[in-house]
């Protein structure tokens, strides 16, 4: 049995979205293989919760566990998690754990501790506790995977991660069934328009403030800016600032004509609909950090232009298609001895 741990659908986030197809993708490709998800609702939860997920993986009993993480994601600072693979580690029960994001020391300033609500400490703690809380991650699993060779030099050069427990999985990309352009344009009521698209998580580093700016340029002086998601389900003040502030920058620079804000969590339909109805995809983030995109593999299967900031996350060579890493994570689980069945728990 495998027992994933992870955010999941009803829950609103990446992760979750991303377990959902690995888990899909998993039992497609084998119609034996006993998966359990042990999720949280990880957006209310106590300091108990850990207890309760420890809880749940001893009485199914798996033959692996494979932990999603995400910064913020498992709250309290990351400690549950830690303290999480400690006690499995005690019980000698093999831990795999996918890194979604790893950090570069460099970009650790003052704007990257405010995103993730840690402005009140001082910076070389704050620094020491993040690479403190990594090592520990890596130092209590039988194996790390990451999206991109550039999450494994950084863990391998600068957190000191032994490379022999790294694993390169790219993301995975979907199979769709994309719109006609001028069909999803009517839906949207935007017949005739050039549609300028901004989706997913609306946050600071995400840089939506970028392209309404350049909505004032002759380059997209014909073009309506689509902002369409929600803020995380774990923010800060600063997030809900930050939305309250672009809504003031299309006021000051007059554009309430040409920017339409979507400001919920977008079901798959939704996705389908704005990604069919863009001309161009524009991904301005600004936060360096190492790890996929799930924005841009899904601007990637709809086959949108797109318009992409500097940063590492928009190399296409970091992804494929779900088979595939599926197959790689099989792969590892067989090496550190899975075993097989059927089952399906959900909590």
């Amino acid at each position: 049995m495998i027992s994933i741990v992870s955010t999941y659908p009803p829950i609103q986030c990446g992760v979750a979205y991303y377990t959902e197809k690995l888990v899909s993708s998993l039992r497609s490709l084998d119609k034996s293989l006993e998966i359990s998800v042990v999720t949280e609702n990880l957006v209310n939860s106590d300091f108990t919760y850990p207890f309760r997920i420890l809880r749940m993986l001893l009485r199914t009993k798996p033959s692996i566990i494979h932990f999603q993480h995400e910064y913020l994601m498992y709250g309290f600072y990351g400690i549950p998690l830690v303290f999480m693979l400690l006690v499995l580690r005690i019980l000698r029960y093999p831990v795999v754990v996918t890194l979604h994001t790893v950090i570069p020391l460099q970009t650790m300033n003052e704007d990257f501790f405010l995103r993730y609500g840690l402005a009140f400490l001082p910076r070389c703690v704050k620094k020491i506790g993040v690479l403190a809380f990594t090592r520990m991650i890596c130092m209590l699993s039988c194996k790390i995977t990451v999206h991109t060779n550039s999450c494994r030099r950084v863990l391998h050069n600068e957190y000191k991660v032994d490379d022999a427990k790294l694993v390169v999985v790219p993301h995975g990309i979907d199979l769709v069934a994309k719109i006609q352009r001028d069909r999803a344009k009517s839906i949207l009521n935007l017949d005739g328009r050039k549609i300028l698209l901004c989706i997913g998580f609306i946050k600071p580093d995400k840089g939506h403030d970028t392209a309404i700016k350049a909505l004032k340029s002759q380059d997209f002086a014909d073009h309506v800016l689509i902002i369409a998601g929600a803020i995380p389900f774990r923010h800060t003040r600063s997030d809900i600032e930050y939305v309250e502030s672009l809504h003031r920058l299309v006021r000051r620079l007059d554009l309430q004509q040409r920017v339409v804000f979507i400001e919920h969590f977008l079901s798959e339909e939704e996705m389908r609909l704005f990604f069919s109805a863009a001309d161009i995809v524009w991904l301005p983030y600004r936060l360096e950090t190492c790890g996929a995109s799930g924005i841009f593999s899904m601007a990637m299967a709809y086959g949108n232009k797109t318009i992409t900031s500097g940063v590492s996350r928009f190399d296409k060579s970091h992804y494929c298609d779900w088979s595939t890493v599926a197959n790689e994570l099989l792969r590892i689980y067989s090496e550190l001895g899975l075993g097989r069945g059927v089952s399906w728990i959900v909590e």
